[in-house]
């Protein structure tokens, strides 16, 4: 699964120690960050900042969850992790020490949305629950796409007549044909 960590620089002396333990939890459950590239420091000579956000972005649209620290806050932060919410992405929003009202998250999609005060105990725990909670792998994914009339009636009267819905028969038509894709390639 991939994630993409959102994190302010402002405290970064305070913050680094805090960002390496957010990345070792991701990493002992076996994800990995949709973008790594990104270990920048604003003060260098010749940054780029147009560079930063089309990373972020694309890493958004790559990511499967989007981790973010809110202890430290800033615009540019919480603009990304709206992004990333607007891509639907299941977001933990972490902070420490009451740095964080929860005024912020007040009408966020809940089933997106997880907000955690953390410390140096609970680290962990919070992010493991909340990566196995998103795991992409066992969860239904959903797409919309276009039909023609003669498919829509051909679904419609299959689903009459085994009473299963028409998402259930193209699951198992897409099954079925994996599988004797699948069943060819090893023979």
């Amino acid at each position: 699964m991939k994630v993409h960590f959102l994190g302010a620089e402002q405290d970064l002396q305070v913050d680094t120690d805090y960002f390496r333990r957010i990345a070792s939890a991701v990493e002992k459950c076996g994800d990995c960050f949709a973008d790594s590239t990104c270990k920048c420091n604003a003060q260098e000579p010749g940054f780029d900042w147009n560079a930063i956000y089309r990373n972020n972005i694309e890493a958004l649209a790559r990511a499967d969850v989007v981790i973010t620290d809110v202890t430290t806050t800033n615009f540019a932060l919480s603009y990304m992790t709206a992004i990333g919410l607007q891509y639907k992405k299941p977001t933990l929003i972490l902070f420490r020490e009451n740095a964080f009202d929860g005024m912020a998250a007040l009408g966020l999609d809940e089933s997106l949305v997880t907000v955690k005060e953390y410390d140096d105990s609970n680290l962990e725990e919070i992010i493991t629950k909340f990566l196995k909670e998103n795991r992409v792998d066992v969860k239904d994914m959903r797409f919309n796409f276009f039909i023609d009339r003669p498919i829509y009636n051909y679904l419609r009267w299959a689903s009459y007549k085994t009473g299963k819905t028409k998402a259930m028969i193209l699951r198992e038509l897409v099954t079925r044909e994996i599988e004797r894709i699948n069943a060819t390639e090893n023979l």
